[in-house]
Order: structure tokens, then sequence, then C-alpha cells
């Protein structure tokens, strides 16, 4: 019964089920022209990157107070510029996130009423898919964690049952080995985006109150979305051809076709149930954590205090979080998807640079962190520091 309350599978699964969101969806979109073999590259690369940079939030947190979030970790490490920059790319990265489930948990609120023959309109979808979850949010991470864990069961189930109801279907020549026919620079950001589980890092610190235990939930946490994402990658290229990819990624809503598509190549109902169960998990998983990660981040920078003895989450902080998604979904969701436009340059700032300059700053200059592990020299800073800046280069060349 003890490992059934073991916080550390729970920080693992978060970390799993916040990295493995929207964005497994479209990876076999987004990588469809590349020799796989590149794309296991691109992989293994980003994932290194973006792990690095997760540890050493890893690092700031354990030499910091118990529920030091990224504003009090850029504070005493990088002053009023560290922290101006940590505000505006968090509010903007995170509100647009947000922005995007409360529309992606509309749509799937609409398709369960619809099913028992309920047309409802946009703001009571929102307003419903919003009220489940407030009701999770509210008593805490100890509540998050368990309904995590029930959706990361769903998850994994429906994975892997989808994947061998593709088997019949998939055919080793639609593989591509062969040269590239597209730019594998192209595909970065979207990776990139697809490992941001460092958001909740600072959360897990306070749940799991140990260093090590967050190390090894960080370390083994990440390795996950790597493996699951290329046995997907794989899977639906064995199943799509080069010419089926490319006409769904012309398509429109592409996301919406590219189901259709993979639902052609299942066989009976339980199969097609299985189907969109997973696309709908992987929706409310990466919502618990980035929403759990907003809180914490939330309620550090206005320093919203409760009891040591309560472990409801400040309403203030709920009402801050979800009230201007809320409102951009129902009023003017065009804001949303220009934001969504600067996602990956937010994702860069936020979650590669930033961190990398903090732990810098910490280690070399304030002195804060006495015992430094191997990966906080200057062979690892250097190699985040240049990456931010090459991303942030390609990120610029798509408003030029």
């Amino acid at each position: 019964m003890k490992s059934a309350y073991n916080p550390l599978v729970g920080s693992i699964l978060l970390i799993i089920g916040t990295s493995v969101g929207g964005g497994i969806l479209a990876l076999p979109l987004v990588v469809s022209g590349l020799n796989l073999f590149v794309v296991l590259g691109l992989l293994v690369s980003i994932w290194f990157v973006m792990t690095l940079s997760a540890l050493y939030i890893v690092e700031l947190t354990a030499h910091s107070a118990e529920k030091a979030n990224l504003i009090t970790l850029a504070k005493s490490t990088l002053g009023k510029p560290g922290v101006t920059l940590t505000w505006l790319s968090y509010l903007l990265l995170l509100y647009t996130l947000i922005s995007s489930y409360l529309m992606a948990g509309s749509d799937l609120v609409s398709g369960l009423l619809q099913r028992i023959a309920v047309h409802s309109p946009i703001w009571l979808n929102t307003t419903l898919f919003l009220i489940f979850f407030l009701a999770i949010f509210y008593h805490g991470i100890r509540h998050i964690d368990w309904a995590n864990r029930i959706f990361m069961i769903l998850k994994f189930t429906s994975f892997f049952l989808l994947l061998v109801f593709l088997i019949p279907n998939a055919s080793l020549q639609n593989l591509n080995f062969q040269e590239n026919s597209i730019n594998p620079v192209s595909t970065i950001m979207p990776i990139a985006l697809s490992f941001g589980f460092a958001l909740i890092v600072p959360s897990l610190h306070t749940y799991l109150k140990s260093y090590h235990q967050l190390k090894w939930a960080t370390l083994i946490g990440s390795i996950f979305p790597i493996v699951i994402y290329f046995l997907w990658i794989l899977d639906i290229h064995a199943n799509l051809n080069h010419r089926e990819l490319t006409e769904i990624i012309q398509s429109t809503p592409m996301i919406s076709q590219f189901s259709q598509a993979i639902d052609t190549k299942l066989q009976g109902p339980v199969a097609s149930f299985v189907l969109h169960l997973f696309f709908s998990i992987c929706i409310t998983t990466s919502f618990l954590g980035v929403s759990l990660s907003f809180i914490d981040f939330l309620t550090d920078g206005f320093k919203l205090k409760t009891k040591k003895t309560d472990t409801h989450v400040p309403i203030y902080a709920l009402i801050l979080a979800f009230a201007p998604p809320f409102l951009i979904v129902l009023l003017n969701p065009n804001i949303f998807i220009t934001t969504l436009k600067f996602a990956g340059t937010l994702c860069v700032i936020l979650l590669i640079l930033l961190p990398t300059l903090m732990i810098w700053r910490a280690c070399h200059i304030k002195s804060l962190i006495k015992n430094k592990p191997f990966y906080c020299h200057g062979f690892f800073f250097s190699l985040n520091i240049i990456t931010a800046i090459f991303l942030l280069y390609l990120a610029s060349q798509d408003f030029l």
C-alpha cells in the first residue's frame, strides 16, 4: 500500500503527462519528410538540451525556499531584468497554452454531448470542462497527482492498444530511410515544444521535498516521452505514406483530418474508440501539468499565502490563472491564435535561456550552489546558450 501513495511515482507521471500532450498528435506530420534516423537524432538532441535545462531548475529549487518558483529564482539570481523577462514570457506562454487547452476541451465536451444528441454553445462546453478541472485544482497537488494517475493509466493503455491496432496495416515501404524532403531545421521548434516538462519542476520540488527524488523524477520522467514519440512516429509513418501525410498537412483542420486518416486504417468500433480516447487524454494530462505549474507560479509571484495546514489552492490564484484565457476563448479567440505563433520563442526563453542564465549566476557569481554537479560547468552552459540563441534566430525568421 505504501507504494500506491509514493509521490515519486506521481511526480514521474506528472512529468510524462505534461510533456506528452497535444504536441504528440502533430509530431508525425511535422517530421513527415525526414529520414527516420534524422528524426531520432533530432529527438535525442532536443531531449538532451531540454532535460539539461530542467536539471538546472532542479538545482536552483533545491537551493531555494521550499515553495520557490521561477519568479523567486529569477529574483535571487538575475535581479529585476530577469524577473521582468520571466513574468512576461511565463504569462504570455501559459495563457496561450491554457487558452488552447480550453478550446480543445470545449470541443471534447461538445463531442461527448453530441453523442447523446445534445447540442450546446461553446460557452457552456468551455464552462463545463473548466469546472470539472477546477474542482481538482482547488484541492491541491495531491488531488492533481491522483487525477493524473488515472488519466495516465488510460493514456498508456490507449496508446499501446492503438499501436497494436495499427500494426496489421503497417508497411515498411512507407518508412523513409532516404534523403530528407524538408529542411530538418524547420522541425526543431515544434519538437522542442513537445519537451516542455521543465515548467512543472518547481511544483514537484514542493511536493517531493527531496532533491534526490526530484532529480530522479526529472530524469526518469523525461525518458518516457522520447520513447513514446518515436514509437508513435514510426507506427504512423508505417501506416500513412508520404502523399497521405502531405495531404493532411495541407488540409484544415489538420488534426481532425489526421484523426480521420488514422481511423480509416483501424478495424472495428473498439479500435476507433481507443483512437478518440487517446486523442482526448493527451489534452487532459497536459492541461493538468501546465495548470499546476501556472497556479504555483502565480502563487509565488503574487505571494498568495495559505495556512501551512491548508492544502487548498488560493482562490485568487485560480481566478488569475483561468479567468483571462476563459474570456479570450469566449470573446476573442483570435488573440490566442496570434500569440500561439510566439509559443516557440517563449518556450526557448523560459525553459532554456533563463534557467541557463540563472544557474550560471547562481554557480559563478552569487555562489549559491557550492557542490556543483558535472552539468553545471562551462561546456554545458555554452551548449545551452548557443542552442537558445540558435532557436531564437530560427524563430525570428518566421516574422521577417
